[in-house]
């Protein structure tokens, strides 16, 4: 018989159909029936109606100023008309009230669980917005001249920094070291000095995840490579391409593209910084002048298996479940920097609430996060019934019906087109026509070899010796143990294709201005 733990993937998906068919129901029982253009009108206006309440202008506008910079570009990018967001928005704003209704109904279990997820959801976001206003106290403005001074007393030097390459060979024991020092002396001899080609090796065949970029390193300081690697670095003229280096894990080749000199970092470089620092060191004075004030008027005690806070009880196991946090006082020195961190907040939120503190907008705005906190309790709620486990012949026929699709593979073989995203012009349209890009790849005939993902990469790649803000490089990588993958492809490219089947090739996973396309080759 087959083990349990092969069923985890399909039972899985399973748990996540049943939360779906959940909120498809909640939303079916909000219909949206009203005029969009009510939102010209005042905040109290009906914009919508549903079974249990209705949906006003001001909710929307709450909506709006709270959506994340994430949710604003995914709907950008999909083109999506004004009415269908503020659809969305109502239906949003309706299912919490349909969550608040099945709290005071008696549906959802009003445990001290709940409470401590509801209260936590909305202490973070108001710490958050009260330590933009400086917890209400006078911002101190930064002197400029005495800042000024006060850096002239302390000058920066920065050492010569030399700007390196490199190509990276793994190698295990001195005969796989001994092969790759003579790998890359031949590919030395080849390279000649040409930086284009050394870059072109270095993405071909490092093993560093360099290789995405060209085995780029950047400046390098003195410090920062093994002193075997230093000396011989130090001795090269720019230009110049190192003998092989065998460090601790495989062999380097270096190639040295520029040095900066020594040099003092101006008073006026290091004046934001300086600025920014002298900010934020009075923002943690407002916030310790508002903590003393919060300890005297909330008192923090452990009793009982609880710990109080001003009127606030929040149990042991909620606490633990919720917030990370254990009362016990054995539990060691981060399980006591937890609970200080929470005392120290929830006294904070307290007085913030107590003295008025917040603005009636932000304080509408904790309502909406607590009710996230009680929709999320009511999908459980009402899902717990359908959440039955599937039996194992089930389980078994959905495995037998496609073994590949939940079978996680030890070992793999990826092609990845890595692109960065220049930083000039539209990154929406840039978004656009990567996605069509990768359309291109998934319909690519499977015997052109790897001729579609080469020439996708041309299409994002300019003069590879020329340093430009943006490029692409399309890498075919053999079979390897899965680890080998993640490290090459990263964590969130890694989530995508752990379970593939052979021939899927993924939407582009962005990591700030890198799109990372994986295709699996072979499992």
């Amino acid at each position: 018989m087959m083990p349990n733990p092969v069923y985890s993937p399909p039972a899985a998906a399973a748990r996540r159909r049943v939360v779906g068919l959940c909120l498809t129901l909640l939303v079916a029982a909000a219909p949206v029936t009203a005029d969009p253009d009510a939102a010209t009108q005042d905040p109290a206006a009906v914009v919508a109606t549903f079974d249990a309440g209705v949906v006003t202008v001001d909710d929307l506008l709450r909506e709006a100023r709270a959506q994340t910079k994430d949710e604003r570009m995914f709907r950008e990018a999909q083109n999506m008309p004004a009415a269908r967001i503020w659809r969305d928005w109502a239906h949003r704003v309706a299912l919490r009230r349909i969550a608040r209704g099945a709290l005071a109904r008696g549906e959802i279990a009003d445990t001290p669980m709940l409470r401590v997820q509801m209260r936590r959801t909305a202490r973070v976001h108001a710490l958050s917005v009260w330590r933009e206003d400086a917890y209400g106290l006078p911002r101190a403005a930064s002197d400029d001249d005495a800042l000024r001074a006060a850096l002239a007393q302390d000058p920066r030097r920065l050492p010569t920094r030399t700007q390196l390459s490199h190509i990276f060979l793994r190698a295990d024991g001195a005969a796989e070291v001994t092969q790759a020092v003579e790998t890359l002396r031949a590919w030395r001899t080849e390279i000649d000095g040409d930086l284009a080609a050394f870059r072109a090796r270095a993405r071909e065949h490092s093993d560093s995840q360099t290789a995405y970029r060209d085995g780029k390193l950047g400046f390098v300081r003195p410090g920062w490579l093994p002193p075997a690697a230093e000396r011989v670095i130090d001795a090269l003229p720019i230009g110049a391409v190192s003998e092989p280096i065998a460090l601790r894990g495989g062999v380097h080749l270096f190639y040295v593209e520029g040095r900066k000199p020594a040099e003092t970092v101006s008073i006026d470089a290091r004046l934001p910084r300086a600025r920014a620092k002298a900010r934020a060191d009075a923002l943690t004075q407002n916030r310790t002048a508002r903590l003393d004030a919060a300890r005297q008027r909330f008192p923090a005690r452990v009793a009982d298996g609880a710990l109080r806070v001003g009127d606030q009880v929040l149990t042991a196991n909620a606490l633990r479940a919720v917030e990370r946090v254990d009362l016990d006082d054995a539990a060691g020195e981060v399980a006591e920097a937890r609970r200080a961190r929470l005392i120290e907040d929830e006294q904070l939120y307290q007085l913030a609430r107590a003295e008025n503190q917040l603005a009636d907008s932000t304080i509408a705005r904790l309502r909406d996060l607590e009710d996230n906190a009680l929709l999320r309790a009511l999908l459980d709620a009402r899902g717990a019934p359908l959440r039955t486990a599937p039996p194992e012949d089930e389980l078994r026929a959905l495995y037998d019906a496609d073994p590949t699709r939940y079978r996680i593979p030890r070992r793999m073989a990826v092609r990845v087109l890595t692109v960065v995203r220049p930083l000039a012009g539209d990154p929406l349209a840039f978004l656009r026509d990567l996605e069509a890009a990768v359309a291109d790849l998934r319909a690519a005939p499977s015997d052109d070899g790897f001729d579609a993902w080469t020439a996708a990469a041309d299409r994002y790649r300019g003069d590879p010796s020329t340093d430009r803000d943006g490029d692409a490089t399309a890498i075919r990588y053999p079979l390897q143990d899965q680890r080998e993958v993640a490290g090459i492809v990263g964590p969130l490219a890694f989530e995508q294709i752990k379970a593939a089947p052979v021939g899927t090739v993924y939407p582009p996973v962005q990591d700030q201005r890198t799109f990372v396309t994986v295709g699996i080759e072979a499992i």
